[in-house]
């Protein structure tokens, strides 16, 4: 903690408790608690306990073992930053808070020990408790699909399994209300299973609060975060039945490389764009030198099996002859696409012939060739380090994509010509933001044809200061609007007098805690290529709001009426945002500004919004200029 903190254990604030932590979890945690406080009070040591931190976001290191019939604490200790340092306690001294750590951790210990035989008998009543509420409910099990995609299915079984929670295949297509999900590419989570807990943290919607502030998030439903379509069968539109085959390996499906090798020679290969792990397939392309085209518009080819249709967004990577313009006669595409088939579950179809069967043909100016990204990652003090984190490890594990990443105090230094684009993320520690000089090499940059991917706080910033948007203040609703009006009178009533003490609590109710909010794509825009819903949910982790494009063919994302999916958000907040735009994307000369205002990348597990920033690496090329409808 800060260094004017002195020392935290919980329980932490009562009315901030997720409401499937059970109430013994909450009686132990006390009595613990209480061999904590008996040693602080032995050593005449400050601390504090019921304030501050809650045990609601299921995530969190010491809320996670409540969830599994144990009982977790947190401990935080006021940071001496150095060997000693004054404070408004005093002189704090880094020994002094070691051995606060210390002492909590004996006292945990010798708690533990006290209560042995009661943890046990809660950990078994928990699991038999769950277990038993969800038989008596009834059947029930939450279906979903991932629209075909192979890499988000793998990961989000793979999460599942890593919990042991029960997950098995839909012997048959499952129809619920206006949704489909077919067999083979759909799975059922029945509740009545040990996990049922976990299950129904990861998949419930929760809009209704005992409170509204949080130390953390307060939505993670996982089929929004992974942009799954789910349902909750129940009643009769669930049958046990319906149970196929026990999930229990959820490696990568591989992909289809060609249903056999063809007699006729290879013209070119492509692979669509709407598989999660596409990007690493074409990164893998790109880093071996070979030269990859990107439709713009809808096309069918000719294939040794027959005709395949294409989305725009749809790679194609021409096989050419040696010396030639475009080949990549000189690489060996058949060994490293089906080693990418297989390792990134993508299906890569050899075309035999550049003649469409419908569409455009694989020589058309809207079959764009693609320039391999090198990324800039501004990084350092004035940086949020999680955001930046996200970003790199996104880019740099989980694809292969290399990644420079410089410090924001030695970006006005830094060889910008060497980049095609600079991720900027602002908001850390010191809330810095690039200095003016800098701003101005930014401009003359992206006008050259650099891409600014600008994150968070720091989509804000591009719009006042590359942009220069002018952020206007949102008109707020009153609330005496619709109500407080007299029946003899149009005058509303006199506002209440805000107290001093309710501060707190009313700013806090304004605060968007990690809050699942749905956004609608425009599906023709190269940033949403690859998407095939234009539904899709995103974390908000602040109230900002952007300044819309006054051409709106810029604004890619607008937030749905009403926003919210799951989490906290006052109405207020609600009113402001629907309509607002979420995703913008402006050109700027030769070169654009892509404003991502929420977080696509939030904790590597919003698997659903990642292609967002993935496309503003690999797309954004294929944004053209465009122009409000006024100016024609």
């Amino acid at each position: 903690m800060g260094s004017n903190s002195t020392f935290f254990f919980q329980p932490g604030v009562p009315s901030r408790r997720n409401p499937l932590i059970p109430e013994r979890n909450v009686e132990l945690t006390e009595e613990i608690a209480a061999h904590h406080a008996a040693v602080f009070d032995r050593m005449g040591r400050l601390y504090y306990s019921r304030e501050g931190f809650d045990d609601f976001y299921l995530g969190k290191g010491s809320t996670y073992p409540d969830a599994h019939g144990a009982v977790g604490f947190l401990f935080e200790q006021g940071r001496a930053a150095g060997h000693r340092i004054e404070t408004e306690n005093g002189e704090l001294a880094f020994g002094f808070g070691i051995k606060n750590q210390l002492l909590a951790s004996l006292s945990m210990i010798e708690g533990g020990v006290a209560k042995r035989l009661e943890l046990l008998e809660h950990q078994r009543d928990f699991f038999r408790g769950a277990l038993a509420a969800a038989e008596e409910s009834g059947p029930a099990a939450y279906v979903f699909h991932l629209d075909g995609d192979r890499g988000r299915a793998h990961r989000m079984l793979d999460l599942l399994l890593r919990h042991e929670i029960e997950v098995y295949g839909a012997v048959d297509d499952i129809a619920f209300e206006d949704r489909t999900y077919p067999s083979g590419a759909s799975w059922l989570v029945p509740m009545a299973q040990p996990q049922s807990t976990l299950v129904r943290s990861f998949f419930e919607i929760v809009t209704e609060f005992n409170d509204s502030v949080f130390y953390d998030v307060s939505a993670w439903s996982l089929p929004l975060a992974f942009g799954a379509e789910y349902d909750l069968l129940e009643g009769d539109a669930y049958r046990p039945e319906m149970l196929g085959a026990p999930v229990t390996d959820a490696s990568v499906e591989p992909g289809r490389f060609g249903d056999a090798r063809p007699n006729e020679a290879v013209y070119a290969y492509a692979f669509s764009w709407d598989g999660y792990f596409a990007p690493r397939v074409l990164n893998r392309l790109q880093r071996a030198g070979a030269r990859a085209r990107a439709a713009v518009r809808p096309f069918t080819a000719e294939t040794a099996a027959g005709t395949e249709s294409f989305e725009p967004g749809a790679i194609v990577v021409p096989v050419g002859r040696e010396g030639e313009p475009g080949a990549n006669a000189e690489i060996d595409l058949e060994g490293l696409l089906g080693e990418a088939a297989a390792a990134d579950g993508v299906d890569v179809h050899r075309l035999i012939s550049g003649q469409a069967a419908a569409g455009i043909d694989l020589g058309s100016p809207s079959l764009r060739p693609l320039v391999a990204p090198r990324t800039l990652l501004v990084s350092g003090s004035g940086t949020p380090s999680y955001r930046v984190g996200e970003a790199w490890h996104l880019l740099d594990e989980r694809f292969g994509v290399e990644v420079s990443l410089v410090d924001l105090d030695a970006l006005g230094g830094a060889d910008l010509d060497r980049y095609t684009h600079v991720v900027l993320a602002l908001g850390g520690f010191g809330g810095g933001a690039p200095r003016e000089e800098v701003r101005d090499r930014l401009r003359t940059w992206v006008r050259s044809g650099g891409a600014v991917v600008a994150i968070g706080t720091a989509s804000r910033w591009a719009s006042a200061e590359l942009l220069g948007r002018e952020e206007t203040v949102e008109d707020r609703v009153s609330d005496a609007e619709g109500a407080g009006a007299s029946e003899d009178t149009d005058a509303p009533e006199a506002p209440e007098r805000p107290r001093y003490a309710d501060y707190r609590d009313q700013r806090a109710e304004q605060l968007m805690a990690g809050t699942i909010v749905g956004v609608e794509l425009d599906l023709t825009h190269p940033l949403s290529y690859g998407y095939k819903r234009p539904d899709l949910a995103v974390i908000r982790t602040a109230e900002w709001i952007l300044p819309p494009s006054s051409d709106p063919f810029e604004n890619v994302a607008l937030y749905q009426d009403p926003p919210r999916l799951s989490g906290w958000i006052s109405q207020e907040n609600q009113r402001r945002l629907a309509g607002k735009p979420a995703v913008i994307a402006s050109r700027m000369g030769r070169g654009v500004v892509i404003q991502l205002l929420d977080n696509p990348n939030f904790r590597a597990y919003f698997y659903g919004s990642n292609r967002l920033f993935l496309n503003s690496i690999f797309l954004s090329g294929l944004i053209d200029s465009t122009s409000a409808p006024e100016t024609w």
